[in-house]
């Protein structure tokens, strides 16, 4: 959902009467995500293949004939592609075909394994490495991203993933009362919030356990709440770790399309992933005015290490332990951080206004 949410933002900065813009979906879509009317409300025609992963998959050049065909027919100059079929079905266009920019997400080998388990991680990463080969223009969102990539000879531009500066922001008192009655939770409650998918990546098992441990231990109130945000396969084991005398406590919310109003009604924001590309997660959270516990890896110490107050919120990652005690020091100090100060900087530094300026210039120079 991240890359999807990452193209529309750039779409939402491009003058329409510059840009004539397709919204290609090779396969079918899960309605209860869909942004599609969102993509329509930009002026995009929105074209769905409707493949089957099986055929992303063993029939590539197959979807790329098809591919070419459509972008022959609509007179398009450039494509923009995001994730591993997406690069695959274009690195099976005609050589000279079209220019390609293709954005790099996250550090395949890592992010296929956890996905897929390691045979078929390795896999996937072998061949999405192979198909950079006939790409032209790449864009990585971290420099964690660009030194994975320029290792192996692919030369990346960092164009760092985005937010709305219009949605996202330090909420009044006022509003966050009315949103947490609205939520039923106590103006006194400190509420954590974790919004990701429910995947082995994003670790949420250890997230549940940390936060059951500060409940038992004391050192968290009973009226105080841990919001997840996200579906997956992970969900239903979630659910079952939770203690029944700790259902109230722990909340599963789903898929929310407005993930806003849950940033504005919290305290303080989580991520135990063990692996990411970016963690647009972070930023959302931090410009909503919450201090952000995060694991301890490159691109979230890349966003987060700007700002020496939050860096001790960095935990350890895959460690319960060290993950309960940055919980805890957060629960603790939550009032003391210049959040003020950190919210205005990492939404002016992470815009999604300068995201898609800096993706048109690369498009500008692809067409001169």
């Amino acid at each position: 959902m991240g890359p999807v949410v990452v193209m529309r933002d750039i779409i939402r900065g491009m003058q329409s009467s510059e840009w004539q813009i397709y919204v290609v979906s090779l396969r079918s879509e899960d309605p209860s995500i869909s942004i599609q009317n969102e993509f329509e409300s930009l002026s995009c025609k929105c074209v769905s293949f409707h493949y089957s992963l099986l055929d992303l998959e063993l029939r590539t050049k197959h979807v790329a004939k098809r591919l070419q065909q459509f972008l022959s027919d609509n007179k398009i100059d450039i494509l923009h592609t995001h994730t591993y079929h997406p690069d695959l079905v274009a690195s099976n266009l005609p050589k000279g075909f079209i220019p390609v920019v293709t954005t790099l997400h996250n550090l395949c080998a890592e992010d296929y394994c956890y996905q897929k388990g390691f045979i078929q991680g390795k896999y996937m990463a072998f061949r999405h490495l192979k198909s950079l080969k006939r790409l032209n223009v790449f864009c990585a969102i971290t420099e964690c991203v660009a030194r994975y990539y320029n290792r192996i000879g692919v030369e990346c531009k960092v164009i760092y993933n985005g937010i709305d500066e219009s949605k996202f922001g330090k909420p009044s008192d006022v509003d966050r009362l009315s949103l947490r009655r609205e939520l039923g939770i106590l103006p006194s409650a400190k509420v954590f919030i974790y919004c990701a998918g429910l995947v082995h990546r994003k670790n949420p098992l250890s997230l549940i356990r940390s936060f059951v441990r500060l409940l038992d231990s004391g050192q968290l109130s009973l009226d105080d709440r841990l919001i997840f945000l996200g579906k997956g396969p992970l969900e239903d084991k979630c659910k079952a770790l939770v203690p029944s005398k700790y259902k109230a406590q722990i909340i599963f919310a789903g898929f929310q399309q407005d993930v806003v109003p849950f940033y504005l009604a919290s305290d303080i924001g989580v991520s135990a992933s063990l692996s990411e590309g970016f963690g647009l997660n972070v930023v959302e959270a931090v410009a909503c005015g919450l201090p952000f516990v995060a694991s301890d890896i490159p691109p979230h110490r890349e966003i987060l290490g700007k700002y020496p107050e939050l860096e001790s919120l960095l935990f350890e990652p895959g460690s319960d332990e060290a993950l309960a005690d940055a919980l805890l020091e957060a629960y603790q100090k939550s009032e003391s951080y210049p959040m003020g100060a950190i919210s205005n900087d990492i939404t002016s530094r992470f815009s999604a206004h300068k995201m898609s300026a800096n993706y048109q210039q690369v498009y500008r120079k692809m067409v001169e």
